[in-house]
């Protein structure tokens, strides 16, 4: 039976929040592009099976992962990171911490949709949070804990899937947590988004704890072939004639 594992995450003023904000970060360079260690923070403090944490404990959290993770390129503007930069740097952090993981990855680009449903529901479905990165493709979510719902486009951000819940017409709604916030995104939508080129290096990443050490290196190696993957996908779609 599924349930919610998404960390609520409790303000010195005694609010809580949905998961962590990025804008907590003290260095604005993590301001701007620390949204992949937030995501991965959810990931790995959910493994630990607590719900509620104190702002302050989960900001160590984050800022530590961020410490190893990093951000992409630029000093005023940075970029965010890979799909395999983020797999490889939650390894890392979960070796360094005595936790060996083992990374399960959805490529985004030009996925088959029965393949991106199973691996949503086998993950939230045995506990797990999901982290979704979007390239430059793009999708609305719906804020659900504002005084009024609100729409927002999202790309180039890390999000975390923490629920599904199944529509009459066949679409799945998705549950996630994005700068602190309770938001929903539709799978179709999100399905259609990874039908382009335009969706290189997006994807879904959850861990589970096992393995070995020798293991998580063998992940970390591998890592590195996941931008090469996603690229070689978009050719044969597009001598296809699909684009």
């Amino acid at each position: 039976m599924k349930t919610d594992k998404m960390p609520l995450i409790k303000t010195p003023d005694g609010a809580y929040t949905y998961g962590a904000n990025q804008a907590w970060f003290k260095d604005p360079k993590a301001r701007k592009a620390g949204c992949g260690s937030v995501s991965a923070a959810h990931l790995i403090y959910a493994l630990s099976g607590s719900s509620m944490v104190y702002r302050e404990v989960f900001e160590v959290l984050m800022t530590d992962i961020y410490r190893s993770m990093g951000a992409g390129f630029g000093k005023k503007n940075p970029t965010g990171i890979s799909v395999g930069r983020y797999t490889r740097s939650v390894l890392r952090y979960g070796l360094k911490n005595n936790l060996c993981l083992k990374a399960h990855i959805l490529l985004g680009t030009y996925t088959h949709e029965d393949k991106a449903r199973r691996f949503i529901k086998d993950a939230i479905d045995q506990g797990y949070l999901i982290t979704l990165n979007m390239g430059i493709n793009k999708i609305v979510a719906h804020y659900q804990d504002q005084p009024r719902p609100s729409a927002v486009d999202i790309s180039y951000h890390f999000v975390t899937i923490s629920d599904y819940t199944m529509a009459d017409d066949g679409d799945m709604t998705l549950t996630i947590s994005t700068w602190g916030h309770k938001a929903t995104i539709s799978f179709k939508e999100l399905y259609l988004s990874w039908q382009s080129p335009l969706a290189v290096d997006s994807g879904m990443i959850y861990f589970t704890k096992e393995g070995s050490p020798a293991s998580v290196r063998k992940q970390i190696c591998h890592s590195y072939l996941l931008v090469l993957r996603t690229l070689l996908r978009v050719p044969g779609h597009l001598f296809a004639g699909q684009f």
